[in-house]
């Protein structure tokens, strides 16, 4: 029963959320911890707006500690592949999904985003690609490593599975998926600082 303003609600209690776990899961308390990562209430959004089903083959190919790969196995994935360029990152991502999840198969490895040592039959994809201040680009700039992800994101995807991204607004991400020929779903915009407008990108695949 509830009571608010004057109204009385009463009703049948289906479910509760416990959200104890996710302060358990902030990046702070994590065994392996870098400054930087996404907080895990932001994280377990991208997996949402990525439409992941409980089962499927979920892929992060920027996963720093691991944050998101994280959420997508607690929110029922069949299998994660957690991929980083780093191999402090990849190593340190897998120590985190192993203390916190003990259910789907995860896979920590060490690999380009643009040529991804992943196969076909990826069902969701989320991440956060690097912006180049604190983290490395490889030697690219951030357009070239944008693009050349979701290039290689398009082979790995099944048709019709969503894939969610975060980049500046200020490189206009929106344009370089829909010039790849992905149907642009939803855009969702951050502030962060002055000098940073988080874009979150959903997009499709064809």
């Amino acid at each position: 029963m509830l009571y608010a303003e004057g109204v009385i609600a009463v009703g049948l209690r289906l479910a509760v959320l416990d959200t104890r776990g996710f302060a358990e899961r902030s990046p702070a308390r994590r065994p392996f911890f870098k400054p930087g990562p996404l907080d895990q209430r932001l994280s377990r959004a991208l997996v949402n707006l990525a439409r992941l089903r409980p089962g499927g083959v979920f892929w992060d190919p920027f996963c720093g500690t691991g944050g998101i790969a994280l959420e997508a196995c607690l929110l029922g994935a069949g299998r994660c592949l957690c991929g980083d360029i780093s191999f402090e990152m990849a190593y340190g991502s897998r120590r985190n999904l192993k203390h916190y999840s003990q259910g789907p198969l995860s896979i920590s490895y060490i690999g380009d985003a643009l040529s991804p040592p992943v196969g076909g039959g990826i069902d969701a994809v989320a991440t956060d690609p690097p912006y180049g201040r604190s983290t490395t680009l490889g030697g690219r700039t951030r357009r070239i490593l944008y693009k050349g992800f979701l290039e290689a994101a398009l082979s790995l995807l099944r048709r019709g599975s969503y894939l969610v991204f975060a980049a500046p607004e200020a490189e206009r991400p929106h344009e370089i998926a829909s010039s790849l020929g992905y149907y642009v779903v939803e855009r969702h915009y951050m502030y962060v600082h002055g000098s940073l407008v988080r874009e979150i990108i959903v997009v499709r695949a064809p």
